[in-house]
Formats: C-alpha cells, sequence, structure tokens
C-alpha cells in the first residue's frame, strides 16, 4: 500500500525527471537549429552534415504553417474518434467534454517528434540532406508553434471553459 505522502513524492521526482528531460532536448534542439539555419560563413569552424540554406526556402514557412492546421485538425480528428471509450471511463478516469478540448488545444508540444528529428539528422543512413533539413526544420517550427500560440493561450482557453475553479476537494 502506498500511502499519499508517497504517491506526492513519487509524482513530485517523475514531474522533475520530465521537466529535465524536455529542458535537456530543447537547449539540444535549440543549439543544433541555432548552428544549421543561419547562413555559414566562407570557411566554417564547425562543420555539420546538412546546410539548411540550401534547402529550405520561403514557401517552407507557408507549408509550415498548412502544417500546424492539419496537425490541429489531425487532434480534433484523435480525440474526436476515441471520446466514447475515454469518456465512458472504461480507459482510464472518464474525460468531460472540456476536457477532451483543452487536449485538443494543450496537445504534446512535439518533443518526440523534435527527437526523432534530430534523430534523422545525424543518421548516416539516410542520405537525403533535403530530407533531413525539411524534417528538422518543420518538426522545429511546429514545436516552436505549439509553445508559443497553444501555451500561451492555454490559460484563457481554461478560463473561458471556467476550469481554472477548484473545488474544496481539488484544494
Amino acid at each position: 500500500q502506498i500511502t499519499d505522502r508517497i504517491k506526492t513524492e513519487m509524482h513530485t521526482f517523475w514531474e522533475a525527471l520530465e521537466w529535465l528531460a524536455n529542458t535537456i532536448l530543447f537547449i539540444w534542439a535549440g543549439a543544433t537549429l541555432g548552428l544549421l539555419l543561419p547562413p555559414k560563413p566562407a570557411r566554417p569552424s564547425l562543420q555539420l552534415e546538412v546546410d539548411f540554406t540550401d534547402f529550405i526556402v520561403a514557401a517552407d514557412v507557408g507549408w509550415a504553417v498548412v502544417l500546424y492546421f492539419w496537425l490541429l485538425v489531425a487532434r480534433v480528428v484523435t480525440i474526436g474518434v476515441f471520446y466514447p471509450l475515454f469518456s465512458s471511463g472504461r480507459v482510464g478516469y472518464p474525460m468531460h467534454w472540456k476536457e477532451a478540448i483543452v487536449v485538443v488545444w494543450a496537445g504534446l508540444r512535439g518533443m518526440v517528434g523534435l527527437a526523432m528529428s534530430l534523430f534523422i539528422l545525424f543518421d548516416p543512413l539516410i542520405s537525403s540532406d533535403e530530407y533531413k533539413a525539411h524534417c528538422v526544420f518543420y518538426m522545429a517550427l511546429m514545436a516552436f508553434a505549439t509553445v508559443v500560440i497553444n501555451g500561451s493561450t492555454a490559460k484563457y482557453l481554461l478560463k473561458a471553459l471556467g476550469m481554472l475553479r477548484m473545488t474544496p476537494q481539488q484544494v
């Protein structure tokens, strides 16, 4: 039997570990992109495998916006399809429709995708530099957009849905 105190401490530990892993991955991605995205000097001091400036064009930013909206549509469809299962409580805790909206909006911040795109970037078995450049570029923009847009507006969504008020049981 695990006491409530131990559950709280375990939750705090895993939350801190998750934060640390996310921080390390975002720093790694930021450092990698900081080295890859700017135009290269005539004689670079650090030679990386892919020069993004050879492949990324202005139209790719427009495609990234389209991709961002498609990801939102995919979240709506996924949660919508599985909502009957989630709301019934047959899988995990029952999900209220307000929580489903928050899951769609908050979603994941792209950490797994960002890590995978960096693995693609440094994979010697993938020979297409253009493919590598686009994978990292699009995934980095999706992570950035979800953090900046969705992350900064989540509080307002929660407030509009009335989910910021705590019951005495939650306190």
